[in-house]
């Protein structure tokens, strides 16, 4: 499984994607609903894991509504 990782806090974004390694799984993480959007286009991930507030501005439930 791909899995987006769309964290601005670098510490908390290496422990998430940790985690999703630890896993089995493949993970792709970003710190912006730019660099989000790029990543989704490029390779759709098959989930994501969405910060709440992301460093410009944006709320994760934006970006997630903005990703379906």
């Amino acid at each position: 499984m791909r899995v987006l990782v769309a964290e601005d806090d670098f510490w908390v974004a290496m422990l998430i994607e940790s985690v999703v390694l630890a896993g089995g799984h493949d993970a792709v993480a970003v710190r912006s609903y730019g660099e989000a959007k790029e990543a989704v286009l490029a390779d759709p991930p098959d989930m994501a894991i969405v910060d709440l507030r992301l460093v410009d501005g944006l709320t994760g439930p934006a970006l997630a509504r903005a990703l379906v």
